[in-house]
């Protein structure tokens, strides 16, 4: 073998281990790029659902923050309808209190009745179902007190009902008075078991 040929052949070799390194050192750079963009792929899907789980837990205590306001005021809402109706009640007796009592006492008691309609309508929308139905069932409920009582209180006050009226009213009363309870307690256990369903604020 000639010495051109073989220096061809060694030239040969040599490029040829080049190209082959070079080969193999591209492939792996490419392998190893590959690796990297999955694993940022893999990062930024952790990532994403990291921040979903943060955001539908901040909407969870939003949406509990909320629930809870509402369900707070329409249990104060409720308390003060019933205050001022036995307020009103307790203008019944002529000799101990005037007709602007009376009025007064009307005036506050409807004015009371009043709230406790516009935050249930709060509470319809915040939900869920069984909260806003026992909600539409108290408000029922003070409605139905509140006309007995001022039926009651306008009617003593004018000496018109009859010993059996004054019987049927003050039997109303109590009647009312349970069914009022027992809602109220059926509404709070609804509207507790409604938020812890859901997480509490920090």
């Amino acid at each position: 073998m000639s010495d051109l040929t073989t220096s061809i052949i060694a030239a040969s070799s040599a490029l040829l281990g080049v190209s082959v390194t070079g080969f193999i050192a591209a492939r792996s750079e490419q392998r190893k790029e590959r690796s990297l963009e999955r694993q940022l792929a893999q990062q930024n899907e952790a990532t994403d659902r990291a921040q979903l789980r943060e955001l539908e837990s901040e909407h969870k205590k939003w949406l509990r923050d909320r629930k809870q306001a509402a369900y707070q005021s329409f249990l104060n809402a409720m308390h003060e309808s019933r205050e001022a109706n036995w307020q009103l009640y307790g203008t019944a007796d002529p000799s101990i209190t005037t007709e602007e009592d009376f009025a007064n006492g009307a005036n506050l008691a409807r004015a009371a009745r009043n709230k406790v309609s516009q935050v249930s309508y709060v509470v319809q929308l915040e939900g869920p179902e069984p909260v806003s139905a026992i909600a539409s069932l108290c408000w029922e409920a003070m409605e139905i007190e509140y006309g007995a009582v001022y039926r009651f209180t306008k009617n003593k006050r004018s000496d018109t009902l009859t010993e059996d009226e004054e019987r049927e009213l003050r039997t109303s009363f109590d009647d009312t008075d349970d069914r009022y309870r027992n809602l109220m307690a059926r509404f709070v256990e609804n509207a507790r078991a409604a938020l812890n369903q859901l997480p509490i604020s920090q």
